[in-house]
């Protein structure tokens, strides 16, 4: 996490990368602990985007989404993995205060290989 500040107004960037395996139980423990344990404590806004490794329809999305606002939602988020033929939403760009920012455009970027996810990308307005 860093702190960035955009024409004299100061907030946080993080990214993170949840645990890849079939089981969800670790990506619950963190989702919860980014929720109960990291937010709580932040007094600037937050950007957060990473390799979520869970679908929108998850518990891990559903404990996120309580605290934390996604740019896109369900069915309109745009695939992501993997990166040749996706067919699956994992990678989410989110932010905690809606006062503070707000999505102007959320996609995907195609034909990129530098990963096996497609990059997600996002225009976020600062309030």
């Amino acid at each position: 996490m860093i702190k960035v500040e955009v024409e004299g107004t100061s907030f946080l960037f993080a990214t993170t990368h949840l645990d890849h395996t079939a089981a969800e139980d670790n990506r619950i423990l963190q989702a919860n602990t980014i929720v109960n344990d990291i937010l709580p404590g932040l007094t600037l806004p937050l950007i957060i985007g990473g390799d979520l490794n869970a679908i929108p329809e998850s518990e891990t999305i559903g404990i996120l989404s309580g605290k934390l606002t996604a740019g896109c939602k369900g069915n309109t988020c745009p695939l992501t993995f993997p990166y040749n033929a996706p067919n699956r939403t994992l990678d989410y760009i989110m932010i905690n205060d809606k006062k503070a920012f707000e999505f102007k455009s959320y996609k995907v970027v195609s034909g990129v290989t530098a990963s096996d996810h497609l990059p997600v990308i996002a225009e976020i307005k600062l309030k």
